[in-house]
């Protein structure tokens, strides 16, 4: 084989190895829009059928991964099968939200259940620096309360970054019986936000009606007032 013969041989494996790479490649991507489009429609058999030729935290242009999607769609079988391949329940989208900051959202509790006992960090805060318990409180989601209060009662009074406690997100969202539920779980009554105001002032605000037991809990103390 002569040097010419030789150039032409090694062109042509060359040309073999990049046209068999470029063609994986694009493979790869397929699946990774069909991997990201069945964990968003909650397309469990399909979820099963692609999570080998993806990796199960690949993220999509938005940082989301599957476990996000899933989470956010409120599709527990697929939350389920994803942890259950070792999906890491705190990796974070551009948006800076876990999976189970979408699940609370969504008022999916077996699903935010799941995330919270497969290891989801429990003091997690937004970018507007709200809790998970805020989250909670915002969202109306009590049992989730319930289940973060276990270990810490210091998330009753976290403050977001206007100053705002879980008592006066919950008062704002109009879950008022919430809101008074926290006060009795041993929230504290004399917090002010950082427009100064009280939370008698944000109960009036928020619209709670006149006559509500809320304000006998509030009455309790002066500087409430």
């Amino acid at each position: 084989m002569n040097k010419y013969q030789r150039l032409f041989f090694f062109q042509t494996i060359f040309g073999f190895i990049f046209l068999f790479g470029f063609e994986l490649k694009a493979q790869t991507e397929s699946s990774k829009r069909s991997w990201f489009q069945a964990a968003q429609q909650g397309e469990l058999v399909k979820i099963k059928k692609l999570y080998k030729k993806v990796k199960v935290d690949s993220e999509n242009p938005e940082g989301e991964t599957a476990l996000i999607l899933a989470a956010e769609a409120g599709s527990k079988e697929v939350v389920e099968f994803l942890l259950s391949q070792k999906a890491n329940v705190n990796i974070k989208d551009h948006s800076g939200n876990l999976a189970l900051v979408y699940s609370i959202e969504m008022g999916a509790d077996e699903i935010s259940f799941l995330l919270l006992q497969s290891g989801t960090v429990r003091d997690f805060k937004t970018k507007e620096a709200n809790s998970l318990f805020a989250l909670a409180a915002k969202a109306g989601r009590t049992k989730i309360i319930d289940e973060l209060l276990k270990n810490e009662t210091r998330v009753l009074d976290q403050v977001n970054e206007e100053g705002e406690t879980p008592v006066m997100v919950a008062l704002r969202s109009a879950h008022f019986a919430l809101a008074e539920y926290l006060l009795k779980q041993g929230a504290k009554l004399d917090l002010k936000n950082k427009k100064g105001q009280t939370l008698l002032e944000i109960a009036k605000e928020s619209g709670v009606p006149e006559g509500h037991s809320i304000y006998r809990v509030l009455a309790t103390t002066k500087t409430a007032h």
